[in-house]
């Protein structure tokens, strides 16, 4: 008998151990084809990546925020890290430590449960880790240290309920070290320890080890190292201009912080937290009180970020949330005085709410459309994109937008595209200004994330690249600039022809058959809002892209940001190209253009197949609002306005 339990025990860690070895080669796989295909879209895993190349090149700078990196957060686990990097010098690195760290927080959560449930219902609760939705979105958005610390804390949690001090303070400290504010909860477990009538060593170590790092950390250190770079109070600025401040209306304005906490948004939060555990973790709520600076910290935060599921910003509650589980399942049995048959209720339930998350607006469902539709396939984008980097030396400075800055990461100068686009740091009202170490621009007009910075006068931040670098590359909407003595072969985005004071008038001229360039092979002439004039195109295709020219004449200035979203056709009828178009490639936008311009904007735009063309359809729509201006159907036999 003791040798048929002792064999179930190992078949459920068996079983545990399977689906956590799925877990992280699934991840595995999907950030690998993720980081192939230019899919990761921000700029966390670049900072992090480069900051790991400076530590074993001898400096601490991160050159994105262009500050020392301990002056963003104090991230001392990178330290840590460097090793490994050294071994293998890729963001794949953390990508694969992410996915592993998170996979294995699963352990600890198993014994956890083991300890205060059974093994079977320990199990069950690791099912329910490893399909949790907010769980999949941490691990798939970039990279965070604060990931790490899940695997930290959890293991904190679990030596703190065996009264294991030295594994406990281990964790702890491994914890705190990978983000600053992670010290405020080890701070609330030496606060919990006096309600627990623990021996003193336990309130005193994690209190005063916490107050002092966080301390340390937010006051002197981090302060030192920012220089008013970036500028986190802003994010609390309705609660004053300082920390000190914020701290103190936080302590003595209870009401209003209580207002701002239960908002819509922080209520949606803790509901995609807590239903797909069925808000179990409510009934072990002593566990997520352990939580509550982090809660109080993006409750407040004018961010909007900070309280969705889709970022990393869960990090830091997961541990709890699924310690409260376990201690709350305990309960539910207690109050149930559950026999089998309840318990087999209780998981076919919590597994409805699961997996009910796990399909209405968890991430997989997603991911299996984006393998099925060839998503993270390599297209030829990509392969241009490999091109453009593989041609840049790792000596040279380079400013780059989104989907490029990981993997030009190994390098001691590299610059965020989106901060000269915005004129401002990220968090911050400083002025940023262009670095003069940059020796490659590469951006992309198609980024979706920089277009969150629009504004319609950022256009003015980029006149500085079109004074110092020239293109010598250019494919669909991303564009390769050099500096102008080092480039032999430049591409022309565009061309402005304004007519001299005193001359033609612009009617005139036309009815003279005066042009400012050749004959117009595709002419439409329609009239945008009167203001702007849609010429027409000529194009020509070859190996697969079709070079493209847009004919454009202002009659009168206007207020538009005019983009277009164009659309190619084969003779079959089948799509050969869509995708967004900017105008002058935001250097230029229409708003900035003057009555009597002519302006002619070059595009080159990649086809999925060779074959022969048919029909161009055109759509302008304004960039602020996304109010449609027309729309024009170009035949390549015949024009047609629709």
């Amino acid at each position: 008998m003791d040798r048929f339990v002792h064999k179930e025990k190992n078949i459920y860690e068996i079983f545990s151990f399977a689906i956590i070895v799925f877990y992280v080669i699934f991840f595995c796989i999907v950030c690998f084809l993720k980081f192939r295909s230019y899919s990761y879209v921000d700029f966390d895993l670049a900072i992090d990546s480069q900051t790991l190349y400076n530590i074993l090149h001898g400096s601490l700078i991160s050159s994105i925020h262009r500050i020392v990196f301990l002056g963003n957060h104090m991230r001392l686990i990178l330290f840590l890290v460097a090793p490994f990097y050294f071994i293998f010098p890729s963001p794949l690195l953390l990508l694969f430590l992410q996915t592993i760290f998170l996979g294995l927080t699963a352990w600890p959560i198993f014994l956890l449960a083991r300890d205060v449930l059974d093994e079977k219902t320990a199990f069950f609760i690791v099912v329910l880790y490893i399909f949790y939705p907010p769980l999949a979105y941490l691990n798939l958005y970039e990279f965070h240290p604060t990931a790490l610390s899940v695997f930290f804390l959890m293991w904190g949690c679990l030596f703190y309920y065996r009264g294991a001090f030295r594994g406990f303070i281990l964790f702890s400290s491994l914890a705190m070290a990978c983000q600053e504010n992670i010290s405020l909860l080890i701070v609330m477990f030496g606060i919990y320890s006096v309600f627990l009538k623990r021996r003193f060593k336990w309130f005193l170590v994690p209190f005063f080890s916490g107050s002092v790092y966080f301390f340390l950390s937010v006051f002197l250190i981090m302060p030192h190292f920012n220089k008013g770079t970036i500028q986190f109070v802003h994010l609390y600025s309705y609660l004053g201009g300082s920390f000190g401040e914020i701290f103190k209306n936080m302590f003595f304005h209870p009401a209003r912080i209580l207002r701002y906490c239960v908002a819509s948004k922080n209520i949606n939060f803790l509901v995609l937290l807590l239903s797909p555990l069925g808000f179990v973790p409510l009934l072990g709520g002593e566990w997520l009180l352990l939580n509550l600076p982090i809660f109080l910290q993006h409750f407040l935060s004018l961010n909007p970020s900070h309280t969705q599921v889709i970022y990393h910003y869960q990090a830091e509650h997961i541990p709890f949330i699924f310690a409260g589980l376990i201690f709350g399942v305990k309960r539910l049995f207690l109050i149930l005085k559950s026999g089998e048959k309840q318990k087999n209720i209780l998981y076919i339930v919590l597994l409805c709410f699961c997996f009910l998350s796990f399909l209405v607006w968890g991430p997989y469902v997603e991911l299996m459309k984006d393998f099925s539709s060839g998503r993270f396939r390599k297209d030829g984008m990509d392969v241009f994109r490999d091109s453009l980097i593989e041609g840049i030396e790792e000596d040279k400075g380079v400013m780059a937008s989104f989907e490029f800055l990981p993997k030009l990461s190994n390098r001691r100068h590299l610059y965020s595209f989106h901060h000269l686009y915005s004129g401002r740091y990220t968090f911050s009202q400083k002025k940023y200004t262009l670095p003069e170490d940059v020796d490659y621009v590469i951006f992309d007009t198609s980024d979706r994330l920089l277009s969150a910075f629009y504004k319609r006068d950022n256009y003015l931040n980029l006149q500085p690249l079109r004074a110092r670098y020239t293109p010598y590359a250019v494919l669909g909407g991303v564009v390769a600039l050099g500096l102008k003595e080092k480039v032999k072969n430049s591409r022309d985005l565009f061309q402005v022809y304004t007519p001299p004071v005193g001359d033609i008038h612009p009617a005139s001229q036309k009815a003279m058959g005066v042009q400012p360039w050749s004959e117009i092979r595709y002419k439409t002439n329609i009239s945008l809002e009167n203001s702007v004039l849609f010429q027409g195109i000529n194009c020509k295709k070859e190996k697969g892209i079709l070079e493209i020219s847009f004919f454009w004449e202002c009659l009168r200035p206007s207020h538009r940001d005019i983009w277009l979203t164009v659309g190619i056709y084969d003779t079959s009828g089948h799509l050969l190209f869509r995708g967004v178009v900017v105008p002058c490639y935001l250097f230029y936008p229409t708003q900035a253009w003057n009555k009597g311009e002519y302006v002619k904007d070059n595009h080159w735009l990649p086809l999925s197949v060779d074959s022969s063309l048919q029909q161009i359809r055109i759509t302008f729509f304004d960039m602020p609002t996304g109010a449609v201006l027309g729309k024009v159907v170009i035949d390549l036999d015949r024009t047609e306005k629709i």
